[in-house]
């Protein structure tokens, strides 16, 4: 079953009921975007990111100043705990502490596809807290991403490797997951 952006944007929220605020971090430091994602799971199991933010990587940008900009970010939304990948863990984990945001290994980008996909088929999605820009974008990235059969009857996910940013300017990469 593919994401049901439609559904996901006409969720309402009832924001009384915040249960958890959390945060994922996707970093690239050479060639790709680094990424940031603040998610709120309220009362009922409905989850409704609140914020995304894409930076780009380049040589003049530090690894420090995004996990710090992105520490501080999460921090101020309500998050106390940022997943990561595991290749960035002790730097991260750092420069997080020094700002009172915890580090936790994302689980694998499978995992995570599979549990997206379940709260998407059971509805339990709102984009609703998102600017309109950005609801806008993560549709677009949606509908990209895709299930390929792979060898031994396991499933690849093709994620979106264009930032729907950048299409528009006709240049640069990035993932979405």
């Amino acid at each position: 079953t593919q994401a049901d952006p439609d559904v996901a944007l006409a969720q309402t929220i009832d924001a009384d009921k915040v249960q958890a605020t959390g945060a994922g971090a996707d970093y690239a430091h050479s060639s790709d975007r680094s990424a940031l994602a603040v998610v709120r799971r309220y009362e009922g199991g409905l989850f409704a990111p609140l914020y995304v933010e894409e930076k780009a990587s380049g040589q003049d940008v530090r690894p420090t100043e995004v996990y710090k900009s992105f520490a501080l970010k999460a921090k101020s939304l309500g998050a106390r705990v940022i997943a990561s990948d595991v290749h960035v863990k002790e730097n991260a984990r750092e420069v997080y502490e020094r700002h009172q945001i915890s580090y936790k290994l994302s689980p694998s980008t499978e995992d995570v596809f599979d549990a997206g996909r379940m709260v998407f088929r059971e509805r339990r999605v709102s984009l609703a807290k998102l600017s309109e820009k950005d609801r806008e974008l993560v549709c677009k990235q949606l509908s990209q991403v895709m299930v390929i059969p792979g060898q031994a009857g396991k499933m690849k996910i093709h994620l979106p490797r264009t930032s729907v940013k950048d299409i528009g300017n006709g240049h640069g990469t990035t993932h979405c997951d």
